[in-house]
């Protein structure tokens, strides 16, 4: 990328200090609204949940408000089914887009934060150190690298907040499209494209079907 890394670098931490400060008060309301809704379970996720690889193959540590019960903490999406005695749900949410029409796992508060993305604010302190960019392709959890034939392509761009696949559909389009939509931003990037997509995030998050 040239120059352009380091304007998208600047754009990061700026962008990232700036929604922090803006996104504190909720943050904060969100945090307490997790809490109380399920006392048993920490507010962030953690365990294998919070593991994604960014650029160059680098695992991270990704921060998200907990949205499920603190059961299924710490396991994935396949010890989860397997833990309930649904193994077979594990191929359909695999091909709904890591998705489930009435997810179980989720809490009543962790749908309302879902439903409006307010479960990756966190990640804006994510952004501010480093780990993703503010736009990218979606972070890759490390289980799914191997299914990639051009996972190098992938991983050669921070992952981001939010990204290309974001803005043309979201949890609408399926997991296949949405990785090639993401191939289709790391080879036509440009600053302008990134401004835009953030721009479109922000209406996107409050569209009734997303």
């Amino acid at each position: 990328m040239g120059y352009g890394r380091i304007v998208k670098r600047i754009m990061d931490i700026i962008g990232g200090t700036a929604g922090i400060i803006i996104a504190s008060p909720i943050m904060l309301l969100v945090a307490i609204a997790v809490k109380i809704s399920d006392p048993a379970g920490p507010i962030l996720m953690h365990g294998k949940q919070q593991k994604r690889l960014t650029r160059y193959n680098r695992p991270f540590k990704v921060y998200k408000f907990r949205s499920h019960y603190a059961k299924f903490d710490g396991k994935t999406d396949e010890e989860v089914f397997r833990m309930v005695g649904k193994p077979e749900l594990i191929e359909e949410y695999r091909k709904n887009g890591d998705k489930l029409d009435h997810d179980f796992r989720v809490t009543p508060v962790g749908r309302f934060i879902r439903r409006f993305s307010l479960d990756e604010l966190p990640q804006l302190f994510n952004v501010v150190k480093g780990d993703i960019s503010l736009v990218g392709p979606r972070a890759l959890v490390p289980h799914e690298l191997s299914a990639y034939d051009k996972k190098h392509v992938l991983l050669a761009v921070k992952s981001g907040l939010t990204g290309l696949a974001v803005v043309s559909g979201r949890r609408s389009i399926s997991f296949e499209e949405r990785r090639r939509i993401d191939l289709y931003y790391v080879q036509n990037w440009s600053i302008w494209m990134d401004i835009t997509i953030l721009l479109k995030t922000c209406l996107v998050i409050f569209q009734k079907d997303n």
